[in-house]
């Protein structure tokens, strides 16, 4: 993927935001050692193949976090980097000494830069700017390790300030650009309409763009120690391989609820906006969409649990404050705001279990020339194991299953677009009602025999046409899912060229559990333990499954994917399992074929992959002008590119999506799933790639009694 490093407008300062948010309070020194030492204790321990501590690793190690705290290149000076280059080489052995020398130092000097940094943007969002003059900002287009290789740190602070300059120029200017468009809009819809003077709009522009500095810089300043020492632990994991991850006990609990897909809480979501915090939105179906009282745009002012005193939480940090509202389902918690019109009101909410997002598993009826397909979308392979009514997404796939079964569909379509793995135990499930016994993936540590992992199904409840939908962002256990399918030959990979190729297990490590002589979470270990097989023998690590039709895509000529990060462990190729394939593949050359025409022929999918190919085309020029004039050609230029592009969004099917009799009937009294699937089904009526799965699925549904079973074994 592209990245713009010298001109991204966020200054790094809202590096603060991506990850989250940290308690004000700091963790002990001693135990900033203490959960070093069980670091590299458990990696060593644990993981498939632990990076050696050595000088390579030093130095790789040294620059990854250089790049992690400054990524732009925005704050340290030529002489910080010649100072912390001491250490270069000696990494290693501070971490086999517990030695934290480098991270104080370069912890001190970000926070002294970012200070700077504070003072340098506001003087010079201050200021009026002359877009008049022939000045130019470098742009790189390229990885971020790349790009960072090829941009200088500055030599003085005064070199530093004009990069920050040109970085609010480009904001401000590409903010004119768009409003001075909306004002030449209201002219033209109202001739009466007064419009705003350039020197007026730049005003408006450096002043939001202030704004929103100091609000990234407010989030940054809340931020302690824990949280630049805990993106030093990521770096050192990371040397081992890019998917193993030091969880901070927040971290750890957003994991959590993520494999789960269900939380307990009242359903806020926050921001902070000039110092307090505002609410953002709302969890459809959560305790406080239900209220109907509390409104996007609401300020937090107290938070009082049950009958308790209201604690004031102006000035809280968002983890702080979630942390107050988290507690027991059924808990009563008081939340004083202040409404867009000044007014102050009480609104008490009870903690309750609520699915925070589209996470779990859903089907919808698909109707195509009389003709009924069932479709099952799953965003991930979920499990929960703390919840009474444990939600698994092999058992909710089953039900779905019988649900169109029922429904009388000719052939189910599997949707794995964007579902980023989860619980490989989901995956195999999975694949056992499709597959009949079998093995469905082989796992290996390393130096360690291999160990054949089969479904324990013993009946397939779908014996009839199926297909899998994927895309780049297919991963880890989706691959595992589409690759036993492609395998056995049991339906059709439909979709881009390879989905992500992320072919290793991780496993997560509770560093509570070691006996450390501390009251302190010390949080997780994500750690890579195991390489996964296919039944073949192959690795899909890096290389991803290859689609048997491959629908073009964004992505389709973009750098993307599992290979495209650090520290990749490389594919490799073991012994074929023993296995019974379901179907002959030349079965299916007839249906591939004709799909294959469909696509060639479809203006949409030939105006997609021109697009795919317009975005991701090398540039001429690494600069970009700050001139209004010759900024504005290039917009244009730019608009009338993108103006070719615009019948993609007019895009809409004749098929027709319907709601199981099951779903029906919940629907009627549940407000929050009628808005869900609504949504859902005027969605699916808007994609292409589910539009054309289902003709295949009809086609496989017309040559079902030509899909000739076989029973061979491959060794």
């Amino acid at each position: 993927m592209k990245h713009n490093i010298k001109h991204i407008l966020i200054l790094v300062l809202s590096l603060s935001i991506a990850s989250g948010f940290t308690p004000k309070k700091e963790i002990d020194p001693k135990q900033e050692k203490k959960l070093l030492e069980l670091i590299t204790l458990v990696l060593k321990k644990t993981h498939y193949n632990p990076a050696n501590l050595n000088d390579d690793f030093s130095k790789s190690l040294f620059n990854d976090y250089i790049i992690e705290l400054d990524p732009g290149k925005l704050f340290f000076l030529e002489s910080d980097i010649k100072e912390f280059k001491k250490f270069e080489t000696k990494l290693d052995n501070q971490i086999k000494n517990k030695d934290l020398t480098f991270f104080y130092l370069t912890y001190d000097r970000i926070m002294m830069r970012m200070q700077e940094a504070k003072i340098v943007y506001t003087n010079i969002c201050m200021g009026r700017l002359d877009f008049s003059l022939n000045e130019e900002i470098k742009i790189i287009e390229d990885n971020l390790e790349n790009s960072y290789s090829q941009v200088e740190f500055s030599k003085n602070s005064e070199q530093i300030r004009n990069e920050l300059r040109l970085l609010i120029k480009k904001r401000v200017l590409e903010d004119i650009y768009k409003k001075l468009k909306i004002e030449e809009s209201k002219t033209i819809s109202n001739p009466n309409y007064k419009s705003k003077s350039f020197n007026e709009i730049e005003k408006e522009c450096r002043e939001l763009c202030l704004k929103s500095f100091n609000r990234s810089y407010y989030n940054y300043q809340n931020l302690n120690r824990d949280y630049f020492f805990g993106k030093y632990i990521n770096a050192i994991v990371k040397q081992s391989d890019p998917n193993t991850q030091y969880l901070k006990p927040e971290d750890k609990m957003k994991f959590d609820i993520d494999v789960s897909g269900r939380m307990e809480g009242v359903g806020l979501i926050y921001k902070y906006t000039d110092n307090f915090i505002e609410i953002k939105d709302m969890f459809l179906g959560s305790p406080a969409w239900k209220s109907k009282k509390i409104e996007a745009g609401d300020v937090v002012l107290k938070v009082a649990e049950g009958n308790g005193d209201p604690v004031d939480v102006v000035g809280y940090q968002l983890y702080d404050l979630i942390k107050l509202t988290r507690g027991k389902r059924g808990d009563v918690i008081k939340f004083t705001i202040k409404k867009s019109d000044g007014s102050i009101k009480v609104v008490p909410l009870k903690r309750d279990i609520f699915e925070f997002n589209d996470t779990y598993v859903k089907s919808v009826i698909v109707e195509k020339k009389g003709k009924r397909y069932g479709l099952i979308n799953l965003p991930k392979f979920y499990i929960d194991f703390d919840y009474e009514n444990r939600k698994e997404s092999a058992k909710d796939v089953a039900a779905e299953i019988e649900l169109l079964k029922t429904a009388g569909v000719a052939g189910i379509l599997l949707d794995l677009r964007d579902n980023g793995g989860g619980a490989i135990s989901g995956a195999i499930d999975i694949a056992g009602l499709f597959i009949e016994k079998g093995p469905i993936v082989q796992v290996k540590a390393l130096n360690k025999p291999k160990e054949v992992i089969s479904s324990l199904n013993s009946n397939v409840i779908w014996d009839g046409p199926l297909a899998v939908l994927i895309n780049n962002d297919s991963a880890s256990a989706s691959e595992i899912l589409a690759a036993a399918i492609q395998d056995y030959n049991r339906g059709l990979i439909i979709g881009s060229k390879n989905s992500f190729g992320k072919g290793t297990i991780q496993d997560i490590v509770d560093l509570n559990q070691y006996n450390y002589k501390t009251d302190v979470d010390l949080g997780a270990l994500k750690t890579t333990i195991q390489k996964y097989y296919r039944v073949t023998g192959e690795s899909t690590q890096i290389t991803g499954i290859e689609s048997d039709i491959v629908i073009p895509d964004e992505y389709s000529y973009a750098k993307y994917g599992e290979g495209n990060k650090k520290n990749v462990i490389p594919a490799d190729k073991i012994d074929a399992a023993s296995f019974k394939k379901s179907y002959n593949k030349e079965t299916f050359q007839d249906i591939i074929k004709s799909s294959k025409k469909r696509i060639i022929e479809s203006e949409y999918f030939v105006l997609i992959d021109k697009k795919a190919k317009w975005e991701n085309k090398p540039k001429s020029n690494n600069s970009l002008s700050l001139n209004f004039q010759k900024f504005s050609k290039l917009e244009q230029k730019k608009e009338v590119e993108e103006s070719k592009f615009k019948n993609l969004e007019k895009y809409k099917s004749s098929l027709i999506f319907k709601s199981t009799l099951s779903e029906l009937f919940n629907l009627k009294k549940d407000e929050a799933l009628q808005i869900k699937r609504k949504a859902w089904h005027e969605k699916l009526s808007k994609d292409p790639y589910i539009d054309e799965s289902i003709s295949i699925l009809s086609d496989l549904s017309n040559n079902n009694s030509g899909l000739k079973q076989i029973s061979f074994k491959t060794d």
